[in-house]
């Protein structure tokens, strides 16, 4: 059982024994929470101006310091118009396929919770890359210290040495998280790189520009046609269809949950520390959320909304309750004789 795939057991729960100290030292992040890497790939060069901006931009036009993979120090403007020059050239001499189209450069970003220590944080983002760009590929790295936020910009030129282009994926995102968050507790930084699912979280974050256009009071189509279905739906009184992609999301939760479940059961058997740890995770798979996607969190908004109008309109319908009829009371003073 690798750690990495820690909550995946359930796929194979009859025959999964023998959890070792690391998986234990896993566990326990996880239930504690540990902070969260962040490893995202935010955009791409497309031609030679486009690399010039984004170069300007992570190093606020040649304000902050870039350190490139062959050990470079870029602290001016002219040392970073000489770079970009170089990446454009070496991408003509290097590439296989021209395309007018093709990214001249990846923007990687590496992060960390705010309060999170940032020198660290960048030592850990030069090893990441060291490991994991190696001498494969050209790039440079940036801090910033402009957000609440330490996080740290990678800017790699986008054809390797051998001619291949960088293609990243789900899988090797999830890859670089664990190798960033083990160069972060490595520093002496508490760091963890669970995917969603593990802690019980099912729904992506929107993308900055669609967080944009909801600020903006703007709604994207695809909610708004979940929206639509919701309110139709409703109206009609039929029960929800559910989707196959809901059912997906139930059933990874299942698996989730049966995973910890199993890993709970096998530390009972154990030490002190061990039976604490079980412990720990039920506490946690308690606390988990409930798995709902959007269209779900929408009809749920929607029904609590309409209970809120149903309840008002039985309330202005209602007759009034009478007020109780009072009779005057006479008081007696207390040197006032009996009758």
């Amino acid at each position: 059982m690798a750690v990495d795939d820690l909550w995946e057991l359930a796929r194979r729960v009859s025959g999964a024994r023998g959890l070792t100290a690391e998986h234990k030292q896993r566990l326990s992040r996880i239930v504690r929470k540990t902070p969260e890497v962040m490893v995202k790939v935010t955009g791409r060069s497309v031609g030679p101006g486009h690399l010039k901006a984004h170069l300007d931009y992570v190093t606020r036009n040649g304000t902050l310091r870039a350190i490139g993979g062959d050990g470079r120090v870029l602290e001016t403007r002219p040392e970073l118009r000489g770079l970009h020059d170089e990446w454009v050239l070496k991408n003509e001499l290097t590439t296989r396929r021209h395309d007018d189209k093709a990214a001249s450069a990846v923007h990687i970003m590496l992060s960390m919770p705010p309060k999170t220590n940032g020198d660290a944080v960048e030592r850990a983002a030069s090893a990441w890359a060291a490991n994991v760009l190696g001498d494969r590929y050209d790039y440079i790295v940036t801090r910033h210290d402009d957000q609440d936020h330490p996080h740290v910009h990678v800017t790699v030129r986008a054809v390797g040495t051998d001619g291949r282009r960088l293609r990243v994926d789900r899988a090797d995102l999830q890859q670089w998280r664990e190798h960033f968050a083990t160069k972060l507790r490595e520093r002496g930084i508490e760091a963890e790189a669970t995917p969603r699912k593990a802690r019980g979280q099912h729904r992506r974050a929107d993308r900055h520009e669609v967080r944009q256009l909801k600020e903006r009071g703007i709604l994207p189509r695809v909610e708004t046609e979940a929206m639509r279905e919701v309110v139709r739906e409703t109206r009609a009184e039929r029960k929800p269809e559910t989707k196959p992609w809901e059912e997906r999301i139930e059933r990874r939760r299942e698996n989730v949950l049966a995973a910890y479940a199993a890993h709970a059961a096998e530390l009972d058997g154990g030490t002190d520390a061990d039976r604490q740890l079980a412990r720990d995770i039920r506490r946690f798979v308690d606390g988990m959320p409930v798995a709902r996607t959007r269209r779900q969190d929408l009809r749920a908004e929607l029904e609590a909304v309409l209970a809120q109008r149903r309840a008002a309109e039985a309330a202005r319908e209602a007759p009034p309750i009478p007020e109780p009829t009072r009779h005057p009371t006479k008081i007696r003073r207390l040197d006032e004789p009996e009758r």
